[in-house]
């Protein structure tokens, strides 16, 4: 059976649907006009000057074109060599790169942020590392520590912080109070251990830091406000009195009645 050609004058390829070849057939499909005989061929390099690799789509490379599609344009020549596993290109940080020349978590803030920034001061570390003493280290303080020194904590590996209880806890006085741990145990000595008013110890749970609400307010304070250090129950008595000399000794009035 003799093959029929091309419907289309002077196209000598075989017929594939529609009375044209391929390429016209396309072109049918594309423009409702089978056009000339002369069909564009499909580029065999890629079309930014200067490059030699072969076409992928769109005229470009397959990196140029990736470029293309990400950017909207194919860029220069030069394309980025194949991806090394060195270090992180962000000054003193050593992970190993991921992306962009940088590593994981730098290129997660420069997702964020626009920016890569500098170094983490603070090392992230695996949360399940355990030293030959089954010890956890603090994120904050560096300190190899016993699980128990760490606050429970829902959503992480191994359900426990990853900063230690003394750091938490110095964190959140410097938020609340504007002192620091050296105030705290400093102040706590001088107590004796104990309580300002009554001198029960605290068995093993830290005391309130009593402030002047009148000065800062009843949430925070600061350090020029900050009293001493109360166990819950006088904590709770002296902010039920509203802070009220008057009130308090009406109560001591009240409880000397025979």
């Amino acid at each position: 059976m003799l093959k029929r050609t091309c419907g289309v004058p002077g196209c000598p390829r075989l017929h594939l649907a529609k009375g044209y070849c391929s390429a016209h057939y396309q072109r049918w499909i594309k423009t409702g006009d089978p056009g000339t005989a002369a069909v564009k061929q499909q580029h065999n390099r890629c079309s930014v000057e200067g490059c030699a690799l072969p076409h992928y789509g769109n005229g470009f490379c397959a990196g140029h074109w990736r470029r293309w599609r990400r950017t909207g344009t194919p860029g220069p020549l030069a394309l980025p060599g194949p991806r090394r596993r060195g270090a992180c290109s962000v000054e003193g940080c050593e992970d190993p790169h991921s992306a962009r020349d940088l590593c994981g978590s730098h290129y997660a803030r420069w997702r964020r942020s626009g920016s890569a920034g500098g170094a983490f001061t603070v090392r992230r570390r695996n949360p399940s590392q355990r030293d030959a003493e089954g010890r956890k280290q603090c994120r904050g303080c560096d300190r190899w520590l016993e699980e128990t020194c760490f606050n429970r904590k829902r959503g992480t590996s191994d359900g426990l912080a990853a900063e230690c209880g003394d750091c938490v806890h110095a964190r959140v006085i410097s938020r609340r109070y504007g002192v620091d741990l050296t105030w705290y145990l400093a102040t706590l000595e001088s107590q004796e251990g104990g309580c300002a008013i009554c001198g029960s110890r605290s068995n093993g749970r830290r005391l309130h830091i009593d402030h002047d609400h009148t000065h800062c307010g009843p949430r925070r304070g600061c350090a020029g406000c900050v009293r001493g250090l109360l166990c819950s129950s006088c904590n709770t008595g002296v902010g039920n009195f509203r802070d009220n000399v008057d009130l308090l000794k009406a109560a001591i009035s009240y409880l000397e009645r025979e």
